[in-house]
């Protein structure tokens, strides 16, 4: 099995870390929320887990640009290798 496309569904803290941590390890990552809304609250907290990486794990500007590339939002669930779960 080949896995190139996540989807992680729920966007609050632990999704939003898994997300970012498995796109910054080069997969393409759609993060799924219940509204648009929603979304665009954890595209703050992707920014701020950029920083966090650049801080403490010494992650270059461009790894994170890759990164936050590698996300997109999506409030209807799409096709994926992999779709990991875990909403509260």
């Amino acid at each position: 099995m080949n896995i190139k496309n996540i989807t992680i569904a729920g966007s609050c803290v632990l999704e939003s870390q898994v997300a970012f941590q498995t796109a910054f390890h080069g997969y393409v990552v759609m993060v799924y929320d219940i509204s648009d809304e929603t979304l665009e609250k954890a595209k703050t907290t992707f920014k701020k887990l950029g920083e966090a990486y650049k801080a403490n794990l010494n992650a270059s500007q461009q790894q994170i640009n890759k990164t936050i590339k590698g996300l997109s939002f999506s409030s209807d669930l799409a096709e994926a290798d992999l779709l990991i779960e875990s909403v509260r």
